[in-house]
């Protein structure tokens, strides 16, 4: 009877270790399943192209030329068409330019920092008929990389919102406005992240088509000049705006 007593005794033990077995089995499954499904989704959410930003490449010294991509673009139903560049002196072309920044109604134009510190405006006449400007101040490091952007700046003659922020809200204006909330005046703010090129769109002026552009921030400038070092190499100032956009809106 003793001897039977304690095979039951130890059977049940083995069922207990069994089953102790069974729920750790269970348990590393789950969390090996769990991980792939949470690789996967994660995987899942990574694009291969923006899907809100598109880079027009272009030779910005022909004002006609800009203008004919303008009136094609205000037909496209872009949601805005940010220029990098300055126009500061009245040039053949304009009045072809300005009433392509009335017809749009989605221009916004750029503006820089001088070495006095105040902010350089296109003249008066062009940036009056565009829908917004935004600043273009990107902030360097002490190995001379590009590091950042300052978000807010402040002059003798008032405050400008930085370019990037100008064109997140056409997309998403309560990013943008989070992006202003954490912004301090003056002070510069990291870049996240520096994608790769392949990652925006970038087209030129023949390839230009509403499919490409339709329901998307068009960023127009020169991909070949105004380069600037970064710590992933030379990239454009419409390549650093358009990671700043997207950091903005993700």
């Amino acid at each position: 009877m003793h001897n039977g007593a304690q095979e039951v005794i130890d059977m049940n033990r083995v069922i207990d270790r069994l089953d102790v077995l069974g729920i750790w089995i269970i348990l590393i499954i789950s969390i090996l399943v769990g991980c792939e499904t949470r690789q996967s989704h994660s995987e899942s959410k990574i694009e291969d192209k923006s899907k809100s930003i598109v880079l027009l490449d272009i030779d910005l010294s022909s004002r006609q030329e800009l203008a004919i991509v303008i009136t094609k673009l205000a037909k496209c139903e872009v949601l805005a068409i940010g220029i990098y560049a300055l126009f500061e002196d009245v040039r053949e072309g304009d009045s072809d330019l300005i009433e392509s920044f009335i017809e749009s109604g989605k221009v916004v134009l750029t503006t820089t920092v001088n070495p006095n510190g105040e902010i350089d405006r296109s003249y008066t006449q062009i940036e009056e008929v565009a829908m917004s400007t935004g600043l273009v101040n990107f902030a360097i490091d002490d190995n001379y990389n590009v590091a950042g952007y300052y978000p807010l700046y402040e002059d003798s003659k008032g405050q400008e919102l930085a370019l990037p922020i100008v064109l997140a809200e056409q997309v998403d204006m309560e990013a943008a406005a989070e992006e202003f909330m954490k912004s301090n005046v003056g002070k510069a703010k990291e870049i996240n992240r520096i994608r790769k090129d392949e990652f925006f769109p970038l087209i030129n002026p023949e390839e230009l088509s509403c499919e490409k552009v339709k329901g998307k921030i068009v960023i127009i400038g020169s991909n070949n000049q105004d380069k600037f070092q970064t710590s992933y190499g030379r990239k454009s100032g419409i390549l650093l705006i358009a990671n700043i956009v997207e950091d903005i809106l993700n």
